[in-house]
């Protein structure tokens, strides 16, 4: 198409390819379904001529590169690298790389093994697809400062492959970003020792998602972002380990750990990793809350404002464990905001109150995922286990009704959040004359209420009242007479905080 069209001004386009370009070539965090081959600014620069003038002059547009491909493909083809080459004019690359299933495609058992000896004789074929790729991202790598891989199923080796092809063919020191996303419903998967070198010594940035590593000692000290987390598979370390994995990343500035099995070493004595950048942390568990501690007493934050985000399950045996250890944590760090989480798990759950988080000496903006604002709370335990009769009576011969005391009472001297600003709930159950009682106790000057349920409406378990309806108008006049400033939505929006950005 060479005719014009009447569009936006050059600075504008210019800005929306650019604004895509960035977007498309961002971890997506769903796996199995098929994508295009690739998001092409050749696709933009066929449109017209005022669309192919600034695509081919926006370099930003040409910096990155995003590749979806199935290994067993046979039809699809990668255009040359070449204008990439020319159009990024020497500058960083940012590439991004989605390996995925076909579902009509034949695959062999052979292609869901491990393959232990990457690089030797058991290495398998590489397929038409996989070398067409290589074609295409070889010419690319002395430029790629930022690698993103998407891998799905079933050939684990083509993690070691990319990977690999980056070392070899890579620029020393110019590997910033690695990022690592499995699928987490599958077994994890495995980066060779023999990839790991010190090209990666300039990385500042390494998430990996269900994939584990044997770490070397000092290979990645420049990082300032590290976040793990496991699915299905797991990364087993003992408490000296993971504070040794840490104490070698002394930079650090955002750390994530989730779903980690940490054993803990009862008669060895741990120095924690002293990370005096760190501003954000993210612990999580779902299963076990002395893990929790375990993770936490590894970790020794230095004097600045910290962002601290925990996910915790609400089984039974381990609430006191997660309490303790996030009070115990709380106390040496210096928390600025917090954001709690509870997981809903299958089976029976025990309520948090959101009193029992407390002592909050340095907190200014607090989040509560789920936790309760109340004396006390009746539970329907036949509510919370699955059962294979969907239409069975919640209050039948199974139901068990429990009764929870609030442990923590409402104590203004000294109060449980003193210097509390910014009060987010979300999901939360409220009784309205406690939640006025407990925020008149705290000096909280912007509260912002998303999907909350009222505590007193015990049928409606798990649907949220109405917040712009008669209900929320009820807890938004009587709160107005405490908070100044007070939000309630249906789903979020500006005002609600993205907590690790």
């Amino acid at each position: 198409m060479t005719t014009f069209i009447n569009s936006l001004p050059s600075e504008i386009l210019s800005r929306i390819f650019s604004n895509a370009a960035c977007s498309c070539a961002s971890p997506r965090r769903t796996f199995g379904d098929a994508r295009p081959p690739l998001s092409s600014p050749l696709t933009l620069s066929a449109v017209c001529k005022s669309w192919r003038h600034v695509a081919l002059q926006d370099r930003l547009l040409w910096s990155h590169i995003d590749v979806s491909f199935d290994t067993k493909e046979r039809y699809i083809r990668f255009p040359s690298p070449q204008p990439w080459l020319e159009r990024s004019s020497g500058s960083s690359l940012h590439l991004s790389v989605e390996q995925y299933r076909q579902p009509q495609n034949d695959y062999s058992e052979e292609d869901n093994e491990d393959i232990d000896r990457m690089f030797g004789q058991t290495a398998p074929p590489l397929t038409l697809m996989v070398k067409r790729l290589r074609q295409f991202i070889i010419p690319l790598m002395p430029q790629v400062s930022s690698l993103v891989l998407m891998v799905t199923w079933p050939n684990k080796y083509i993690l070691n492959l990319l990977v690999n092809y980056w070392k070899s063919r890579g620029t020393h020191g110019h590997a910033k970003t690695l990022q690592i996303y499995a699928n987490p419903e599958l077994s994890h998967l495995y980066i060779q020792s023999s990839v790991i070198s010190d090209f990666f010594g300039s990385l500042s940035t390494l998430h990996l998602h269900n994939t584990t590593v044997r770490w070397p000692e000092s290979a990645f000290s420049g990082l300032t972002e590290l976040d793990i987390e496991m699915g299905e598979g797991h990364w087993a370390l003992n408490n000296v380990e993971l504070a040794s994995l840490l104490a070698g990343c002394p930079k650090l500035e955002r750390l994530s750990l989730c779903d980690l099995q940490v054993k803990l070493l009862s008669e060895a004595r741990v120095v924690p990793a002293s990370l005096q950048n760190l501003k954000v942390l993210r612990i999580g568990h779902n299963s076990d809350g002395l893990m929790l501690g375990s993770m936490f007493a590894v970790i020794k934050p230095g004097p600045n404002p910290l962002h601290l985000r925990v996910s915790v399950s609400h089984m039974e045996d381990h609430t006191k464990a997660v309490l303790t250890a996030l009070r115990s944590f709380i106390q040496r760090a210096n928390v600025a905001t917090l954001h709690v989480r509870t997981q809903h798990t299958n089976g029976f759950r025990v309520p948090y109150f959101a009193s029992q988080i407390s002592p909050l000496p340095h907190v200014r903006t607090l989040v509560l995922d789920s936790l309760y604002f109340c004396e006390k709370i009746r539970t329907n335990t036949s509510l919370f286990h699955e059962s294979d009769d969907s239409d069975s009576d919640a209050g039948g011969e199974n139901s068990h009704i429990v009764t929870y005391e609030n442990p923590t009472p409402i104590d203004p001297h000294p109060p449980l959040w003193p210097e509390l600003r910014n009060l987010y709930l979300h999901r939360c159950y409220l009784d309205k004359d406690y939640t006025c009682r407990m925020l008149s106790a705290h000096p909280v000057q912007n509260l912002y209420m998303r999907n909350c349920f009222d505590e007193l409406e015990q049928e409606h378990w798990f649907q949220a009242f109405d917040m712009r309806g008669p209900s929320g108008e009820e807890y938004a006049r009587a709160l107005s007479q405490i908070v100044p400033k007070i939000v309630i939505s249906d789903k979020g929006g500006g005002d609600w905080p993205n907590l690790l950005n």
